[in-house]
């Protein structure tokens, strides 16, 4: 039985349609995601979650407080309601996502029990179109980020929503350029090679070498209006070394349970495959604002280094890049704008290509590189050596 809520909205001439599909989620769902949700509350204690943590919202509610039950129909309508507020202002401050060529678009979210949090959110290409974007969604997102905190006087961070579907949102744009499926594609040929000749480590080699490009940039896009966005030196040299563990390994299981936690989804600190693809993109942003002469500010503690100050060459990338220091790269909108535009119009292998000329141009070492052609060649070589022991 069809049970959606529905929100309309004209926005730059297109009629916006933001649709929960709530048929498979009940109230049994809701109550079982209520007590597992205070349950994961009561072991995170009041643990801060990290800002660039994409995947947790501040866990934040004081379970002494947690509704005893909340109703099926109250919690529907202020999942949509907020949540379509905050699309709606997504839609119109990032014009850059272009989501459609059409005069109707919906963004449909079939709303689910998902148990122990394997996902939030999970993309349907193909059920998706230029006029439809669909994804099926947690439950428990919804109650955690939105509901709950209605309950608890809290506010609700429309930041995070907005940063967390935004990176969402840019594999629709993939998705509707026919990236995914030519990656999908090459991924077979990959799976099939590695499967032949016992090769496993190469699909998590691949896998990470388009991630850098499709979640890279779906999380430089996600943080397109914080005030800065960091480049990690450690990151980029723990992600190197995760790497070379990975293609060392022999047992299947052991790589892909080392692939995802240490350098896949499940981990969003900056030696992640996630943070190191929005380094990637922030580079080419630096290059290409550089050349084009567009502002951007960089922070290093209490020193502020301007475009004037690397033109003039007080400063010099590589030897910004070469320390073991945290860079706060604060793009003008122009800045921003450029390099997404050039990197989503681009597949992975591309997006290698201009993040080695941005590299190039900065002089920067290969160490502090976070991906190149002759590194990937390398982790193959230690692929092949690692199956011939």
């Amino acid at each position: 039985m069809e049970d959606i809520e529905l929100r309309t909205l004209p926005i730059h001439g297109v009629n916006t349609k933001i649709s929960l599909d709530f048929s498979s989620y009940t109230q049994r769902a809701l109550d079982q995601d209520l007590k597992e949700l205070q349950e994961y509350q009561q072991l995170q204690g009041q643990r801060k979650a990290e800002d660039n943590d994409l995947k947790r919202v501040e866990p934040l509610l004081l379970t002494n407080v947690f509704p005893k039950n909340i109703s099926i129909d109250e919690f529907k309508k202020k999942s949509a309601d907020f949540f379509s507020q905050t699309m709606f202002h997504l839609f119109k401050e990032q014009t850059n996502l272009n989501i459609t060529s059409t005069r109707e678009f919906e963004l449909h979210i079939k709303i689910l029990r998902i148990p122990n949090r394997a996902f939030y959110f999970e993309y349907n290409n193909n059920e998706s179109d230029d006029g439809l974007a669909s994804f099926n969604g947690a439950g428990i997102w919804f109650l955690q980020t939105i509901v709950l905190p209605t309950y608890m006087s809290a506010r609700i961070d429309y930041a995070i929503i907005a940063r967390y579907f935004a990176h969402e949102l840019v594999h629709h744009q993939d998705n509707m350029r026919g990236f995914l499926n030519l990656e999908n594609k090459y991924l077979r040929k990959i799976k099939f090679i590695a499967k032949e000749k016992d090769r496993y480590a190469l699909n998590y080699l691949y896998t990470s070498l388009t991630n850098l490009r499709t979640e890279g940039l779906a999380d430089f896009n996600a943080r397109s209006n914080s005030d800065y966005q960091e480049i990690n030196n450690e990151g980029i040299h723990a992600y190197h070394e995760n790497l070379k563990t990975l293609c060392a390994m022999q047992s299947k299981w052991k790589m892909t349970r080392f692939y995802v936690k240490t350098i896949g989804w499940e981990n969003l600190t900056p030696s992640g495959e996630y943070s190191n693809g929005r380094v990637m993109c922030v580079t080419i942003a630096l290059w290409l604002a550089t050349l084009s002469k567009k502002e951007y500010f960089i922070r290093i503690g209490d020193v502020t280094i301007t475009l004037q100050d690397i033109l003039q060459k007080k400063y010099r990338m590589n030897k910004l890049f070469s320390k073991q220091q945290i860079i706060r790269v604060s793009l003008s909108r122009e800045a921003f704008a450029d390099a997404y535009t050039a990197i989503s119009a681009v597949q992975s292998d591309k997006f290698i290509a201009y993040y080695e000329d941005a590299c190039n141009y900065f002089r920067i070492t290969e160490k502090d590189r976070v991906m190149t052609r002759e590194q990937y060649a390398a982790l193959v070589k230690t692929i092949e050596v690692a199956v011939k022991k």
